[in-house]
């Protein structure tokens, strides 16, 4: 969900596809990150701040993406080579003692972009970034959806055939460290999208490129699906929070009936 940015000049990726372009990157930035956990402290404090969203660009190659609480998630791109000195640089700035708005000022000082324009989008993407910093501790979220653990993936995947596609985007992806692979889709309380509708959109697509998501999510930076063989459930997801109203709720059944959680407002 972060807003486009322009391409770079340089070499392209000729003759490869979309997919093996993005496997690339994500392999790249897979072991840039293992190389820059090795000198952390805090790792699991850091995940909840920021995570990395590979993408198919030959320069531009890894999105570096905020989920700060409270605020909307926000990103910058850097080359594949560039991952762990930019983890690096931020760890240092956002971990130290500097009060919050100093921390906030270094993103925007290093060109970390908001992609909301409108109020509603800018609440969609607090929701968003509230979530995936929150969902693996979340315990009614996990009781609800009957699994011991929930672990983060990927915020706005997208999986295409050909570059010049649209493809399909994905909120969030979830995963419960065995089989069951979950896409949210976040909407607020005042949205009239049809969150339903695109939850089923998306399961429709995925489940025909099964084979392409997992191949790409098997070798995703920070946590990685550990599982060849998966079942997609698909959520619309309302807010988010501690409480779920579990009479506007409802469990995922199949693809023509997916499943709805609201979050107390």
């Amino acid at each position: 969900m972060l807003s486009p940015y322009p391409r770079e000049e340089g070499e392209t990726y000729i003759g490869k596809s979309y997919i093996e372009k993005l496997l690339e990157n994500s392999i790249k930035a897979s072991n840039q990150w293992d190389e820059f956990i090795e000198n952390c402290d805090d790792v699991e404090y850091f995940k909840k701040m920021f995570h990395l969203r590979p993408t198919a660009s030959k320069n531009q190659s890894v999105t570096i993406v905020s989920s700060l609480e409270g605020k909307p998630m926000r990103g910058r791109r850097v080359g594949k080579t560039a991952v762990k000195k930019w983890l690096k640089a931020i760890y240092q700035v956002m971990m130290s003692d500097k009060p919050m708005e100093e921390k906030l000022q270094y993103l925007t000082q290093n060109d970390f972009t908001y992609r909301a324009k409108k109020s509603n989008k800018e609440r969609e993407e607090i929701y968003q970034a509230k979530m995936i910093a929150g969902m693996s501790e979340n315990k009614l979220l996990k009781s609800f959806l009957k699994v011991d653990k929930l672990i983060f993936i990927a915020s706005e995947f997208i999986l295409k055939e050909k570059s010049e596609e649209e493809g399909v985007r994905i909120d969030i992806i979830g995963f419960d460290g065995q089989y069951r692979l979950f896409f949210f889709e976040l909407k607020t309380y005042e949205s009239t999208d049809d969150a339903e509708g695109q939850t089923k959109k998306q399961i429709a697509y995925y489940q025909e490129r099964q084979q392409d998501m997992l191949k790409v999510l098997q070798h995703y930076p920070i946590s990685a699906i550990t599982t060849d063989k998966i079942v997609i459930e698909g959520y619309a997801v309302i807010g988010y929070g501690d409480e779920i109203d579990k009479q506007s709720s409802k469990m995922f059944v199949n693809k023509e009936e997916v499943g709805r959680i609201v979050f107390t407002n």
